[in-house]
């Protein structure tokens, strides 16, 4: 019974994250993030697209972040790395 149980979590997770990653490419890349996504499905000269350059910003941010909350508040880093481990 407990094997039944973990495989419809497992399913259950997995439709439930091609559902939101559906809704997310239809609602929000061919939303407001259309002037990014365009040159994805109209071809263009060159290797990059303009989403790859957001993508490749994302850990800039995070790290930009990281350092402000630190800045407030020391410790911060650490303590939240400990919950995660």
């Amino acid at each position: 019974m407990e094997v039944v149980i973990n495989l419809l979590i497992v399913i259950g997770a997995f439709i439930s994250m091609e559902a939101v990653a559906w809704l997310t490419h239809k609602y929000v890349m061919h939303g407001f993030l259309w002037y990014l996504h365009r040159d994805h499905h109209q071809k263009e000269p060159g290797f990059f697209e303009k989403i790859s350059l957001k993508v490749e910003n994302v850990p800039v941010f995070e790290k930009n972040i990281l350092k402000v909350e630190k800045s407030k508040r020391p410790g911060f880093c650490q303590s939240h790395l400990r919950a995660l481990f």
